[in-house]
């Protein structure tokens, strides 16, 4: 019988632990959640560089989560190995859609992507090993980012009136969950849902297989 190790997912959502979980059984992992930094701005740390483009900027970000917990573990003398950290952003026409911040930003943001394609991207970063010296802390990780195109139908005003008022939209970059109530307008998608969703299951899977564990 093999020995159940731990991973640890630099992640506060409920749709990436849950996907992680889904795969983990598959490497004899358990999946045990970091507590965020409270010294870190979240607000802050997302926010784009000037003209960044989605596909750098979700890969920065996601990398400097994971970044983030590993620096915050070694500070408590905790030494917790692999850190899983992901990001999600979705994209139109180039620009980066965050998380809305109230139902006005919500609405234009579904109105930009009714009738048309996005993009959405994910970046998943693996950190598997570090050293330390009296200068530095260097890691060692893997990170891949995964793309898919998604095509929304005609967002009609009641249909948005309603899925703003059901709060839906608020905690989600583009302002939209695939797992949730979006899926009745989801035309097609040309990718992962699992990727839309939080966690690129395929990709991250691979990640595991080629960790020595």
């Amino acid at each position: 019988m093999k020995t159940v190790k731990t991973i640890f997912l630099a992640s506060s959502s409920p749709r990436r632990r849950k996907l992680l979980n889904q795969i983990a059984g598959n490497f004899n992992l358990h999946v045990k959640v970091l507590k965020p930094n409270p010294k870190i701005n979240m607000d802050e740390l997302e926010t784009p560089y000037s003209n960044e483009m989605p596909k750098k900027y979700v890969a920065r970000i996601a990398l400097k989560k994971a970044i983030t917990a590993t620096e915050n573990m070694i500070e408590m003398g905790r030494k917790y190995l692999p850190i899983l950290a992901a990001d999600t952003t979705v994209s139109f026409k180039d620009k980066i859609l965050g998380k809305p911040k109230s139902k006005k930003q919500a609405t234009k943001m579904l109105k930009m992507l009714s009738n048309n394609s996005h993009k959405v991207f994910t970046s998943v970063v693996l950190i598997h090993h570090f050293k330390e010296d009296s200068r530095q802390t260097k890691l060692e990780f893997d990170q891949i980012t995964q793309c898919s195109t998604v095509w929304f139908g005609n967002l009609s005003e009641n249909w948005l009136n309603n899925y703003i008022e059901s709060g839906e939209p608020m905690d989600k970059s583009g302002g939209y969950g695939i797992q949730g109530k979006a899926q009745e307008v989801i035309k097609k998608l040309n990718g992962s849902y699992s990727g839309v969703m939080g966690l690129p299951l395929f990709e991250t899977s691979e990640m595991l297989q080629n960790l020595d564990l």
